[in-house]
C-alpha cells in the first residue's frame, strides 16, 4: 500500500510554462512548454478545455513531482490539476490546503473554472479535509457579494476565510460563523492563525501529523516555533485540551505506575480545566 507521506518527499520541481514568466528556479527542474494553451486557459476556461489540459498534463507530468510553478496569476486555477493528482494517492480527509490570496477564489462561475472559482472545486475533493484562504482583503466576501460565494464548501465545513479589514459576517446566517475569521491587521491575523493551525494539527493530524510522528526532531522544532508565537493564554487552553483529549491514556498510565510501585490506588477519572 502506498504511504501518503511519500508524496511529501522532495522531488523534481516542475514549471508549467504558459507565458515564460518563470525564470530558472532549480537545478534539475522540469519545464513543460504550454504556450499553445495560453489563450484557451488564461483567467478561466470551459470545463471541456480544462479537462483537455488535464489529460495533456497527465501524459507529461512526472509521476512524482515537487513544487509546481505556473507563471503569472492568470493561471493559478490550474493548481487544481496537480492537486487532484496528489489527492488520488491520499486517504479521505487527510490534506489541508493553504492558499495565500487577497481574493477568496470561491465565487460562482457557471461557465467552467476560472481564477476566482477554483477553490470551491478543491474544497470538495474527498482527500481535502479543509481549505484555508489566508489574507483576503477583497470585498468579494462582504455582504453585498455574499450571493456570489459558493456555499457548499462552508456547509460541509471544508473552507475557512482568513481576512484582514473585511469580513464574511453573513456566514452566521447559515450557521457557519466559524468559517470566517476576520482581523484588523495582518499581524493580528498571524497571531490568530498559528495557534488555530497548531490546535487543528493536535486534534486531527492528517498527513502532516503522520509525517511528524515519524520525525520527532522535526516535530519538536515545529512545536517550539509555534509555541514561541502563541500567547500564554492560548498555550494554557491548548494544554487543557490535550490533557482532556488523552484522558483515558493518562488514567491507564497512572494505574500502571501505581501498580509497578506497589501503591494501592484506584483512579476513576482525571480532567483538566483552566482557571
Amino acid at each position: 500500500m502506498h504511504d501518503p507521506r511519500e508524496s511529501f518527499r522532495p522531488f523534481q520541481p516542475v514549471i508549467l510554462d504558459f507565458d515564460g514568466s518563470v525564470l530558472p528556479v532549480a537545478e534539475g527542474e522540469r519545464r513543460i512548454p504550454l504556450g499553445s494553451w495560453q489563450e484557451a486557459i488564461r483567467f478561466g476556461c470551459t470545463r471541456r478545455a480544462f479537462s483537455a489540459l488535464e489529460a495533456h498534463l497527465e501524459g507529461v507530468l512526472p509521476v512524482d513531482c515537487g513544487c509546481a510553478f505556473m507563471g503569472s496569476g492568470d493561471f493559478h486555477h490550474v493548481t487544481l490539476i496537480p492537486l487532484r493528482r496528489l489527492c488520488r494517492r491520499l486517504p479521505p480527509a487527510s490534506l489541508d490546503v493553504v492558499v495565500f490570496d487577497n481574493h477568496p477564489d470561491n465565487m460562482r462561475y457557471p461557465f467552467g473554472i476560472h481564477c476566482g472559482s477554483w477553490v470551491s472545486h478543491a474544497a470538495l475533493l474527498p482527500s481535502v479535509r479543509r481549505v484555508h484562504v489566508i489574507g483576503i482583503t477583497s470585498g468579494d466576501i462582504g455582504l453585498a457579494h455574499a450571493w456570489e460565494n459558493r456555499l457548499t464548501p462552508f456547509l460541509r465545513r471544508k473552507l475557512t476565510y482568513w481576512s484582514v479589514g473585511t469580513d464574511a459576517a453573513w456566514l452566521r446566517l447559515i450557521g457557519r460563523a466559524g468559517c470566517g475569521m476576520a482581523f484588523g491587521s495582518a499581524d493580528e491575523l498571524v497571531r490568530g492563525l498559528i495557534p488555530a493551525l497548531a490546535e487543528s494539527m493536535a486534534k486531527d493530524g492528517g498527513v502532516l501529523g503522520g509525517m511528524l510522528s515519524q520525525n520527532k526532531e522535526l516535530a519538536a522544532s515545529m512545536a517550539r516555533t509555534v509555541l514561541d508565537k502563541m500567547p500564554q493564554e492560548k498555550k494554557d487552553e491548548l494544554l487543557v485540551q490535550l490533557l482532556n483529549r488523552n484522558r483515558d491514556k493518562l488514567l491507564e498510565k497512572g494505574r500502571t505506575l501505581a501498580a509497578e510501585n506497589g501503591v494501592r490506588l484506584q483512579l476513576c477519572d482525571v480532567s483538566a480545566r483552566k482557571f
